[in-house]
Parts: structure tokens; C-alpha cells; sequence
């Protein structure tokens, strides 16, 4: 360290070399906290995709789990059939159409097949054109139909606060009999019921697929979970609903056990409905390989080492869920 004199007052500075070690450990630092930010945010950066998956997973089942369970408040009117004697009639100006594995986008004729609340496909989307071949990419096919919780219309009166759809498909429930129309059609003599006691709903259909977002990220699509829901028209109408589904599964349960969309017989018979659900990261990390096997059901899929779709973070969910008022 050298010396030096100014005003008669004596200073003592650096020397080269201690400038250069105390620079040396200045760099060392900065170089360390570097590190240590890289590595935060990196970590940080992991906590929000495993916290998205499991937020995303989650939602996920609780959307396809309200709607199986809710298909069963139309069960009733799937029973009626089979039973001689059952008293409840449907019919209106628009009226039920007889179930069949079908979906077209031309008419409302699928929103209509209230017989089968219920209905899945396994792996294809065969009969249902209203998903057309392009929006499909993978996986299982579930159907729901039910009547909403909220009432619209009670004893053909408007509810405070709602109103009618001139064009969207309602029921009106009565004690026995009940009757599906448009909301123009709703003061037709053919859309009333005896009973006093009657309430309109709005009637829902969904058809859960999955499908690719038209999003990409690093130049791969990214996947989603869709459904074909009805319209004010009363027709199917693609909606997304969540990003990163890589795939879905179902199986249905008939006197106890569970059985594939191929195999069951009388599809009002199912009683619960179990639920798996695969979901990605919209990114793909390099840094990372998923060598995991996820079994889904009847499908498994163990990511391919060799391809990009191995480096993606992946959870997997799954469900059981019992059907309401199913007998």
C-alpha cells in the first residue's frame, strides 16, 4: 500500500495488486449472487408450473365431475321408458328425440336426447361430427345432459332477474308431464302443462374432448381441454376451457364394475363414472426428461425420450364420481 502527501496530511492508498484481489472478490460476489438469482428464479419458475398443474388438474375434474353428477337430474326421464307404468310424458313443441351416438352441428337434435344423459365414446370421435375431424386429438369422449339449477320461469311466469332466449332450448318440468321448446315458443298451447306447479329450465349438453388450442409455445401446440356446448341457437358450439389436457379418460360403472365406453350396455344403468385426467406444462424445459408411465384407464403413454414431448412436466388426476339420483 503506498503513500501520499497532500496539504501536509498524509494519505495511504492501494496498491496494484491489492486493487486486483479486492476486483478478484468483487467479481467472485457478483458472479455468486448471480448464481443464487438464477437459481431463485428458476425455482421459482418450477413452483408455478407444478402450482398450475395442480390448479389446472383440479378444476378440471371438478368441471367433468359437476356435470356427471348432474347428468342424473335428467335420469328420471330415461327411466320412464323402461317402465310400463311411469306416468311422466315429454313432449312440446320441439319435444325429445330418441338417443343415438350422434352429434350434428345443422340442428338441435343432440341437445335434445334427453333419454341419454349420459354417453362416452372410446378413443374416437366416430358419429360425432359435430367435432370435427381436425378439432380432434386424442382421448375419451364424455357426454352430459341436465337441466340447469336455476329456474327461469316458474307456472309460465318470468323469473325476476332472467329472461328467454328466443332461440335456446328450455324445459318445462311438471309433475307429470313436461315439455321442451324454444324460448319464442313458450306461451304455445302445445308447451303447457295440467300441473300448476312447474318450473323452466335451461337445458345444458356438453361433450368433453381434447383438442389442439391452436397456441403454440417454442413452435409445439399446445393442447386443451373442449367441449361442444349449446348455443343461444340450440346448436353445439366449440368452447375451450383449459389449456395443457394432454388427455381423458373414462370408464363407467355397471353393478359394480367398471367397464369402457364399448362396453356398456344401457347407458341409464351407470352409476358412477371414473375419471382420469392428464395434464402438461404449455412449455417444454430442456433441462428436464419424464421418463414416467401414466396409465389412464385402458391407455397408458410413457413419454419417448427421444422426441420433445419428453421434456414436459406432466400431472396426473383422476376421480371417481357417483351419479346423482341414479336408483
Amino acid at each position: 500500500m503506498g503513500t501520499f502527501a497532500l496539504g501536509g496530511l498524509r494519505f495511504r492508498g492501494l496498491s496494484l495488486v491489492e486493487l486486483m484481489v479486492a476486483s478478484t472478490l468483487g467479481l467472485m460476489l457478483i458472479t455468486l449472487m448471480m448464481h443464487v438469482l438464477l437459481s431463485a428464479k428458476r425455482s421459482l419458475g418450477l413452483s408455478e408450473t407444478i402450482a398450475r398443474l395442480g390448479a389446472s388438474g383440479r378444476f378440471g375434474l371438478e368441471l367433468l365431475g359437476n356435470d356427471v353428477q348432474r347428468s342424473g337430474n335428467l335420469s328420471i326421464y330415461g327411466q320412464v321408458r323402461k317402465d310400463p307404468l311411469g306416468k311422466l310424458t315429454v313432449a312440446g313443441s320441439l319435444g325429445p328425440v330418441e338417443q343415438a351416438p350422434r352429434c350434428v352441428s345443422s340442428d338441435s337434435t343432440w341437445g335434445r336426447m334427453i333419454e341419454q344423459s349420459l354417453f362416452g365414446l372410446n378413443d374416437t370421435r366416430e358419429g360425432y361430427d359435430c367435432i370435427p375431424k381436425r378439432d380432434y386429438l386424442r382421448g375419451d369422449i364424455l357426454v352430459a345432459r341436465y337441466l340447469s339449477s336455476q329456474i327461469v320461469g316458474r307456472n309460465g311466469l318470468v323469473n325476476h332477474g332472467q329472461q328467454y332466449d328466443s332461440a335456446r332450448i328450455y324445459f318445462r318440468a311438471g309433475i307429470s308431464e313436461s315439455k321442451i321448446f324454444i324460448g319464442s315458443d313458450r306461451g304455445e298451447a302445445n308447451n303447457q302443462v295440467l300441473s300448476s306447479l312447474s318450473s323452466d329450465h335451461t337445458l345444458h349438453s356438453h361433450a368433453y374432448y381434447v383438442s389442439d388450442s391452436g397456441r403454440e409455445c417454442q413452435g409445439l401446440p399446445i393442447p386443451g381441454l373442449f367441449r361442444e356446448t349449446l348455443s343461444v341457437s340450440g346448436r353445439p358450439r366449440r368452447e375451450e376451457l383449459l389449456s395443457g389436457v394432454e388427455n381423458i379418460q373414462f370408464q363407467y360403472q355397471v353393478a359394480g364394475q367398471y367397464f369402457n365406453a364399448d362396453d356398456v350396455g344401457v347407458w341409464a344403468d351407470v352409476k358412477a363414472v371414473r375419471v382420469w385426467l392428464l395434464v402438461r406444462a404449455e412449455c417444454p424445459e430442456a433441462a428436464f426428461v419424464d421418463r414416467h408411465t401414466y396409465v389412464l384407464g385402458d391407455h397408458s403413454f410413457t413419454p419417448n425420450t427421444a422426441l420433445k414431448e419428453s421434456h414436459y412436466r406432466r400431472r396426473l388426476f383422476q376421480r371417481v364420481v357417483p351419479i346423482r339420483n341414479s336408483g
